[in-house]
């Protein structure tokens, strides 16, 4: 018995065009024959000619609408009544148009007896293969009994349409709905290699999103300290990730600024008032006791003064090492991080950064030799 794969045209206005190329998509992978115009004209043929002869080739037709085309006129009217025309012919339980809402749009009138789907929903393409699937699963000499026509979708199909939805997601760099189309395919194919690739993939880019987006948040809060953290831990799993590379250099002038504000507004504490019985003692203090005291108290303005200027070279030491560092420059980076720890020795963050160049200007090194044995 000679068979071949279903065919179905899609009716749909240029508007809409982007919405009809994913369901044709989908069409392909589960394995019918979708006919659209934009894929499936050839360079040279009579459009209007070969449009009318697939319209009136097709086991199915769809026919799309949404807020943007759903009163425009011109060509798509006229595959509009075709259609209708050619439903006049078929029995009447027989299912042949499948209108399909884009958007919560209104459906024409003159397609108000037939039941429309919605493929905003989270099942919509699922209806529209159950439709399909109630009719014939393929085109024969002739059909096959009613009782052996499947209404599930089979698990295959199932994979391909979460397959095509997951690569659709990422493409939109919608990492969450990807993982989650991902793990529904895996569930149903756990051997699925190129699935587990795309979800590692999609699960790091998942996490790095939540980690900017919290990062931005404490940005946009002010809560300095707490950005940095997050934009330096994002620089150390992706490097150039979006613009951290422009916010760090701006944290840390912020965290400076507040550092600065602190040295200059913050009062001393004012000491107790002195007992009476102190305050006898007191005068009889010697001039050389004062003395001392004022000088030591000097002292301990140099120091503070001392330790705030290393501070503030540390934290100008720092920026700059984190922004040659975020333009691979590890050569140039790595001696801007020894500056600073000898400014506040024993530094966690600078000794790591150095350990991080140390193995950047490792990998380089690496790599510029493997070049130079290729080009050999």
């Amino acid at each position: 018995m000679a068979t071949e794969k279903l065919r179905i045209f899609l009716s749909y206005a240029r508007e809409d065009k982007v919405e009809v190329e994913g369901v044709y998509k989908k069409l392909i992978a589960i394995g019918w024959q979708p006919w659209m115009d934009t894929k499936s004209l050839l360079p040279g043929q009579n459009w209007k000619r070969e449009t009318t002869k697939a319209l009136n080739d097709s086991d199915f037709v769809l026919v799309f609408f949404s807020n943007r085309s759903v009163s425009k006129t011109g060509y798509v009217q006229r595959e509009f009544k075709q259609a209708l025309d050619k439903l006049q012919e078929m029995p009447d339980e027989k299912i042949f148009i499948i209108p399909i809402r884009l958007d919560d749009c209104q459906v024409p009138e003159r397609f108000g007896d037939i039941h429309y789907c919605d493929l905003f929903e989270e099942d919509g393409f699922e209806k529209v293969v159950r439709a399909i699937k109630s009719g014939p699963t393929e085109r024969s000499e002739q059909a096959e009994p009613e009782k052996q026509v499947k209404q599930d979708i089979r698990s295959d199909e199932k994979i391909a349409i979460l397959f095509g939805e997951a690569k659709e997601a990422i493409a939109k760099e919608d990492w969450r709905m990807a993982v989650n189309k991902i793990q529904g395919l895996l569930a149903l194919d756990a051997t699925h290699t190129r699935a587990k690739v795309s979800l590692s993939l999609a699960q790091q880019e998942l996490d790095l999103a939540d980690m900017y987006s919290q990062a931005k948040k404490d940005y946009d809060a002010r809560r300095w300290s707490q950005a940095l953290d997050c934009f330096r831990e994002i620089q150390n799993l992706k490097a150039h990730y979006k613009d951290v590379d422009t916010l760090v250099p701006a944290v840390v002038r912020e965290l400076q600024k507040e550092e600065e504000a602190k040295s200059i507004f913050q009062k001393p504490k004012k000491p107790a008032p002195p007992s009476p019985k102190w305050y006898r003692q007191a005068t009889g203090i010697s001039i050389i006791a004062a003395l001392v005291i004022v000088l030591t108290f000097i002292g301990y303005l140099v120091l503070q003064n001392q330790q705030a200027e290393k501070y503030s070279l540390y934290s100008q030491y720092i920026q700059e090492a984190d922004v040659l560092f975020a333009q691979s420059r590890y050569q140039e980076a790595k001696p801007k991080y020894k500056e600073a720890l000898v400014q506040k020795p024993g530094d966690t963050y600078g000794t790591e950064r150095i350990k991080a160049c140390d193995q950047k200007i490792a990998a380089k090194g690496k790599e510029a030799k493997r070049e130079r044995l290729y080009s050999k």
